[in-house]
């Protein structure tokens, strides 16, 4: 399969919980979190719908921060549940290369992110075999989840859960943390095919 084969999506974050995630600005695609050290890793889930079987897809968030949980769930999601930890949600817990799928870690991502003062995610998610890769400042991470991790066959959308203590950074700032769509996202130069 070709780079051209991949398609390029952009989206707003479209289904969160009110009391942990808001909006600044009028933009849809910057999702920031406020939950006082309390509600880790809820969904933010993106907007964009990915169906089964229809190809690959490429998207990318900035973040200005560490602590998260990032990857794929479906859209029927509950906002109230932290990622991966139900059979809805399919994500990569940055801090330790842990994929959770369900309750369980599937796999630890064969390269650690150590994203301390934020940097850009990428995701290439292969809805015709169920995989999906990881990249960060446009460096492959690993393949997160393969053909066994049961994604083959859902309906995903992107999405994200913020945590941490941010009350107490002064550089951040409570509120602060955030997730930011990209609104033209690039293949990255280390894109495996």
């Amino acid at each position: 399969m070709s780079k051209k084969a991949i398609k390029l999506i952009t989206f707003d974050w479209t289904k969160h919980n009110d009391s942990i995630y808001h909006f600044i600005t009028d933009s849809k695609k910057q999702i920031n979190f406020k939950a006082h050290g309390k509600e880790f890793f809820r969904p933010v889930v993106g907007g964009q719908v990915m169906e089964p079987n229809t190809g690959k897809y490429y998207w990318e968030y900035k973040v200005n921060g560490d602590n998260m949980k990032c990857g794929v769930c479906n859209p029927d999601i509950d906002v109230a549940t932290e990622l991966g930890t139900d059979s809805k949600s399919w994500t990569c817990y940055v801090q330790t290369g842990s994929c959770e799928h369900n309750g369980q870690e599937l796999k630890k991502a064969w390269r650690l992110i150590v994203p301390v003062s934020g940097g850009h995610f990428g995701f290439v998610l292969d809805t015709n075999i169920g995989t999906l890769q990881l990249y960060f400042n446009d460096d492959f991470h690993g393949t997160i989840f393969n053909e066994q991790s049961g994604l083959k066959g859902q309906r995903l959308c992107p999405c994200v859960g913020i945590a941490g203590m941010e009350e107490n950074n002064r550089d951040i700032g409570f509120g602060q943390k955030k997730a930011t769509v990209m609104e033209s996202p690039v293949l990255p130069r280390t894109l495996v095919l």
